[in-house]
Parts: structure tokens; C-alpha cells; sequence
């Protein structure tokens, strides 16, 4: 039967667990509304997304949404059947659209 190196495991999960807790770290929460632009209603079912990674989500009832994006990013695309995509520039600690 093999031995388990206690100090060599713990350390093996301690790397990983600092891992986790970087990339998570480099992540941020973006909070917004969409609405027409015609009359500001809001637009519920619309999808934000970030092309560079995939990520989207789609707006509740009253047009608010939440996403998290890689701190580096500067755009978010904005859909909704029968409307022109929108692109929305970000910039470095914006929070809220």
C-alpha cells in the first residue's frame, strides 16, 4: 500500500484553492437596464452578452439584468428580436449601464 505525502496533498490543494480564488477575483458584476429607445420602455427576454467569452443572460420583466465579465472588458452586445443589435462600451470601473 502507497503512503499518502500529507504535506505534499495539502500544499497541492492549497494551490488550487489560491487558483480559484485569482480568477474569480479577476471578474466583475455589470448591473444595467435595457429599454427602447423610442419611448424607454423596458425590454424583457433581451440578451446581454460578451462576445469575447460567450457569456450572456437575459433581462428580467422590467429590463434589468446582472452578468459578470472579465475585468478587462470594454463591451457588451445587446439583443432583442426585431431590434438592431447594440453595442454598449464599458469603461474600466462602470458598474452599472
Amino acid at each position: 500500500m502507497r503512503k499518502i505525502n500529507l504535506q505534499k496533498c495539502s500544499l497541492w490543494i492549497l494551490s488550487l484553492l489560491l487558483f480559484s480564488f485569482n480568477s474569480v477575483a479577476q471578474q466583475r458584476k455589470i448591473n444595467g437596464v435595457v429599454t427602447e429607445s423610442v419611448n424607454n420602455n423596458p425590454l424583457s427576454g433581451a440578451t446581454v452578452s460578451v462576445s469575447a467569452t460567450g457569456t450572456s443572460t437575459v433581462t428580467k420583466s422590467d429590463g434589468t439584468f446582472e452578468i459578470s465579465v472579465p475585468s478587462g472588458t470594454t463591451n457588451l452586445t445587446v439583443t432583442f428580436v426585431g431590434y438592431r443589435a447594440s453595442v454598449v462600451t464599458l469603461e474600466a470601473n462602470q458598474t452599472f449601464v
